[in-house]
């Protein structure tokens, strides 16, 4: 038994504290998941540590179950973790990311109009355009004014998110056509 012992050494106190910090920073990733998304998780036990995480404000009690939630992750597949942390990560990164573009198309038509149009048909080739227009002719008169009452700002913004919602339903629903029909 004693060459076994030098094949797989045990891994040294630093590596094994280096270990349970990783694991540590990764539960906490964990419980910052919304309530929603943890229900993707296998392990019910972990799942209620994260919910119970989220639930605690006292400094001290988070911490010590941020080390629970660290000791369950030791026997928890931590691949499936990563996997429903990245995933969760990607999806409101990409959320984040068409929300700002949808900003820069409606500073792009309130400084010009001409090239915010050309913009946004380039990619929503269906747009309305006179509907835009006339939200754009709208808002940029609330600009001009300082007005505190921005609607037609927002209405705005809520025409360019839906053309967004309606566009991106429409070709999931194309994809799923398409897959259904060719096998």
């Amino acid at each position: 038994s004693e060459p076994d012992d030098q094949q797989f050494p045990e891994p040294s106190k630093t590596q094994r504290k280096r270990d349970m910090a990783e694991l540590r920073a990764l539960g906490e990733q964990l419980a910052g998941l919304s309530p929603q998304d943890l229900e993707e998780l296998a392990d019910e036990r972990l799942r209620v540590a994260a919910l119970e995480y989220r639930r605690i404000r006292k400094g001290n009690a988070k911490k010590r179950q941020l080390q629970f939630i660290g000791k369950l992750l030791r026997s928890a597949d931590i691949d499936a973790v990563r996997s429903l942390i990245e995933r969760k990560d990607a999806s409101k990164l990409a959320h984040k990311t068409a929300f700002h573009q949808l900003e820069r198309w409606r500073t792009l038509l309130l400084e010009d109009f001409g090239a915010g149009v050309s913009a946004i048909a380039d990619v929503y080739p269906a747009v309305d355009r006179q509907q835009l227009r006339t939200l754009t002719r709208q808002a940029v008169r609330e600009v001009e004014q300082v007005s505190e009452d921005r609607r037609h700002y927002r209405r705005l913004f809520q025409f360019l998110r839906e053309l967004a919602e309606s566009t991106e339903s429409t070709e999931s629903t194309d994809q799923s056509a398409g897959n259904t029909g060719a096998g």
